[in-house]
Formats: structure tokens, sequence, C-alpha cells
């Protein structure tokens, strides 16, 4: 009885030691779950953290444009593109003396009431402005159609005694840039009128004697030109 009693005590220390040796080892397999699901966490949060980054570096470019985007043009001398057509446009002088059959770009410079009609060794007197009137006439019998790679339609540049260039008038100007039309029905004109600032600054007229070249900037291309042009100040 004393022996059966031994072994049935021994039998039980043993389980209970098996028991607690089995409870205090590490589960591999649980173990590998936690550690899974921590990795799993703190890649999201890098995750999440990268794009949220990502959000305000793709706001940031949306509100202050992109490295290859083209940077706003924020020059002060950018001036409006032409300005508008009058209504109705005044044609320059000598439109009806236009002969038949022919197209001729006419142009006047005007100052105050001074209206001169573009020509070789003319003079005129000007203070701050001075307005170039064009006028397109088409006095055939078909329809002329004028092609413009921008919004611009017409110019003025100015060459000295040696041929070089002084002054252009869409210096420091910018225009729409949709291809455009004009249509000049038979026997009819199209006018226009622009300013050109007179002066010593920036994107000004000297005042001096030059060759003016006023020109339709269309193709084709039509142009009127004069030498000795005087630009003078007021007397």
């Amino acid at each position: 009885m004393l022996k059966k009693t031994f072994t049935i005590l021994v039998i039980t220390l043993l389980s209970a030691s098996i028991i607690a040796f089995l409870s205090g080892c590490p589960n591999s397999s649980g173990n590998g779950d936690e550690e899974d699901a921590s990795g799993s966490d703190t890649e999201a949060s890098v995750a999440t953290e990268e794009s949220a980054r990502d959000t305000m570096e793709t706001a940031d470019e949306d509100a202050n444009g992109s490295s290859d985007r083209v940077p706003a043009v924020t020059d002060d001398r950018v001036r409006t593109a032409e300005e508008p057509l009058m209504d109705p446009a005044r044609p320059a002088d000598g439109v009806e003396e236009v002969p038949m059959d022919t197209v001729v770009l006419l142009a006047d410079l005007v100052s105050g009431d001074n209206v001169i009609p573009l020509k070789d060794d003319m003079t005129i007197a000007a203070s701050e402005t001075l307005k170039v009137r064009f006028s397109l006439v088409n006095n055939t019998d078909e329809v002329k159609t004028y092609v413009f790679p921008t919004g611009q339609k017409t110019e003025i540049y100015c060459l000295d005694d040696s041929g070089n260039e002084v002054y252009r008038w869409s210096a420091g100007l910018r225009f729409s840039q949709p291809l455009n039309t004009l249509e000049v029905q038979p026997h009819d004109t199209w006018s226009h009128e622009i300013t050109v600032n007179v002066g010593d600054g920036d994107f000004m007229l000297a005042y001096g004697t030059y060759k003016i070249v006023a020109e339709l900037v269309g193709t084709p291309t039509v142009s009127a030109t004069a030498s000795g042009v005087s630009i003078a100040p007021p007397a």
C-alpha cells in the first residue's frame, strides 16, 4: 500500500513539473504572430507617415508650382497685349486713294490732334506717347486671310542710321497663344491702333531720326516703311 501511494505521488509530481515546464516555455506560434503583428503595425505606421509627407509635398507643389512647370511671369514691365480695337476703328489717311486690285498697309503717326501719314523725311513732335494707326486695305475682289501664331497682329520697329534695331513695340509684351486668323472682305478695310511710349526708359522710343517699319505680322506679312522719320520733343 505504501509503495502504491509513493508511486502515485511521484507520478503526480512529475505531471505537475511537466505542466509547469510546458506553461513556461515560449509559444513559437503565438510569439511569431505577435511579432508579425508588431512588424505590420510598424510598416503601416511608416507607410502612413510617408503618404502624409507625399500628400503635403504634392499640396505644396500645387500651391507653388512644381519644378518642371514654367514659372508665372511677374515682371512689372509686362503690359497688356494689343489695345482693344476702336469701335468703329478710324482708318488711316489715304484709304480712299488705294489703287484697285491691290492690298496695302497704311500707317499714321498720331500725337494729340496731329495726324501724319508715315512717309519718308517726316517729323512729328510727341511728349509721352505716340499712337500708330494701321489700316489694312483690301481693294480686290477676293477675301484676304491672314494667320497669326499669337494674339499679336501688328508691330512697329525702328532702325538707326547703321541699320541697328533700337526699338520694337512688342518687346516686353506677352500675347495670347492660340492660333487665330483675320479675314478682310473684298474692298474692305481693317484698322487698329497701338501706343508707343516715348522717352529714355526701358521699352521706350527715344527721340531721334529712324527708319520705321510698321507691319502686319501674320502670314502673309504686309508692311509699310519710311526712312528719315524724326520723333522730336514738343516745342
